[in-house]
């Protein structure tokens, strides 16, 4: 199956859509991970809203975590929003195909057509908007990627 992605993300907010299973998700430009291995524990959560739900693990490991908005061009990570937007085309995926066997069946067969209106992504530097491309190129389920309509990955 082919999933039709569209992400608009701003300093503030990532709004991403997902045809045809109507998954639609409006949530601040905000990721928590742990520092030491960069594994991504929360999109969209203050550190605050983290503690309120869940205060226990908070304790545990509130000095692990790190914050940092995933989509910011004046600091521009491409593995981070590279990971990011991989992270909502397979939750469109697992949506489609619910269940432990649907999802194995989404991983292996569904692809996805991902149009990214990123806004300040031209100012970001050269290297790193090349690294994030390459990336995106690269990932075996893409099979169209767009940013701000330029075409980097399909026809």
């Amino acid at each position: 199956m082919i999933i039709n992605l569209t992400a608009w993300v701003n300093s503030q907010y990532v709004r991403v859509k997902a045809v045809p299973m109507d998954m639609l998700i409006n949530i601040p430009n905000l990721m928590a991970y742990r520092a030491a291995t960069k594994k991504i524990v929360s999109l969209g959560k203050t550190a605050e809203e983290m503690k309120a739900q869940s205060p226990l693990s908070w304790r545990l490991y509130e000095k692990q975590i790190a914050f940092k908005k995933p989509f910011d061009v004046s600091a521009f990570d491409p593995d981070t929003s590279a990971s990011v937007l991989m992270f909502y085309a397979y939750r469109a995926s697992h949506l489609a195909h619910p269940g432990t066997f649907g999802q194995l069946i989404g991983y292996f067969s569904d692809r996805f057509a991902y149009d990214l209106q990123l806004a300040g992504y031209e100012s970001a530097p050269q290297d790193l908007r090349d690294r994030f491309e390459g990336l995106m190129r690269r990932e075996r389920s893409l099979t169209r990627f767009t940013v701000n309509g330029r075409i980097v990955k399909g026809a």
